[in-house]
């Protein structure tokens, strides 16, 4: 199968410093793309993108300012957005709901949902400007097979497949909305 080029677009990926996102960027990258990678622990993040030889942006995706610095910074530097990956996510703590804490439950809920309508928000408005560009949320297999004890995160991540949904609707057919639900990792 023919690889993709993606010839100097401009990628934002969210969790970028591990895991997925990790992976994502490096293969964004590989196909051409400039790429800015987002986390909250900073020196995990430059480590990450000094591997991978790509931009780094520290921030914590549950809080909108964080999300319009990093927009801010991306489009200084490359004038535009084609791709945004919203990765960042989180199982916080694997528990049955009735012994969760409600900050447990606040927690899983803004990193996992929360945090990608901020950033489809501000991200669907400059590629529908341009007239193309891609949004790809990263979900879970667990969104529609949950298992227990995963109740939040599950309620979480299928709460992104109907965001997901939602969106595409809104912005075909200019901007591609899609997900991933990949298995356990």
């Amino acid at each position: 199968m023919a690889q993709t080029s993606l010839n100097d677009a401009v990628a934002i990926v969210t969790g970028g410093s591990v895991g997925y996102g990790y992976g994502i960027a490096r293969v964004l990258r590989d196909r051409g793309a400039r790429v800015w990678i987002t986390a909250r622990r900073p020196e995990r993040l430059q480590a990450a993108a000094d591997e991978l030889g790509v931009q780094a942006v520290a921030a914590d995706v549950t809080v909108p300012a964080d999300w319009d610095r990093v927009v801010q910074a991306v489009m200084a530097d490359a004038g535009r957005v084609d791709v945004l990956v919203n990765n960042a996510g989180a199982g916080i703590n694997i528990a049955p709901l009735v012994e969760l804490s409600d900050e447990e439950i606040a927690n899983c809920l803004a990193t996992n949902l929360t945090g990608a309508i901020y950033g489809c928000r501000r991200v669907a408005p400059l590629l529908q400007a341009r007239g193309s560009g891609t949004i790809i949320n990263i979900s879970s297999i667990g969104a529609e097979r949950p298992s227990p004890p995963e109740a939040t995160y599950a309620a979480s991540k299928n709460g992104l497949n109907a965001l997901t949904r939602a969106f595409a609707q809104e912005y075909a057919p200019t901007v591609r909305v899609n997900c991933i639900m990949p298995g356990a990792f």
